[in-house]
């Protein structure tokens, strides 16, 4: 297997663009990946983790309540899933190689993979080492060693093209420029409802 550029030559027009893509990934999902568990997606995002609400409620004759500075603690994640909603382990990266609030943890038992970077960005190198060392490990587990999967992403800068050539059971699909905010799955709601989630879990627990 190996990667297929799904872009057409209407590149002019994103939503144009983003139509085309849908249609040629409906053709080769219903070609070769026809098992929802076999198509993947993966996509970053920048998460505040200790991030505050802006607003709040007081009586209707109280004063103004004076304002707060919002911390700025962030990392990034890379979170991913496939059709059928089964969930990748996220990667987060942060500034610290090993941040305080690990103690004594060890890495390796953290429910996600951390990495870190100078200004906790998602990099080439990290998504090159995520791809190698634990994308391939979980397709083995999920669907043993001969697996043939698709992983759709899009076409940023920390996305070598070069990942497509790494190994042949992994069909990359790259996003056609200017259309994720169209067509990328992650970025349906996916990613939105996990950070609700998140804060709502945060101030739960501050409160």
């Amino acid at each position: 297997m190996t990667s297929i550029n799904l872009k057409g030559e209407k590149e002019s027009n994103d939503a144009v663009a983003a139509e085309e893509f849908k249609v040629n990934l409906t053709k080769v999902i219903a070609k070769y990946f026809k098992d929802p568990t076999k198509v993947y997606n993966v996509d970053e995002t920048g998460l505040c983790t200790n991030k505050l609400p802006s607003r709040t409620y007081v009586s209707a004759n109280a004063l103004s309540r004076g304002g707060f500075k919002q911390p700025k603690t962030r990392v990034s994640l890379l979170l991913g899933g496939n059709m059928a909603g089964e969930k990748l382990k996220p990667v987060v990266i942060g500034k610290a190689k090993r941040p305080r609030a690990f103690g004594n943890m060890q890495i390796s038992s953290l429910p996600v993979y951390y990495e870190a970077q100078s200004n906790a960005w998602m990099s080439s190198q990290i998504f090159w080492r995520w791809f190698l060392e634990h994308f391939i490990d979980e397709m083995e587990q999920r669907h043993g060693e001969s697996f043939e999967v698709c992983l759709i992403m899009d076409n940023c800068t920390s996305h070598p093209p070069q990942i497509a050539d790494l190994d042949h059971r992994v069909m990359v699909l790259f996003l056609p420029p200017n259309t994720t905010a169209l067509i990328q799955p992650m970025d349906q709601g996916v990613i939105a409802n996990f950070k609700v989630i998140y804060h709502d879990m945060l101030y739960k627990k501050t409160h």
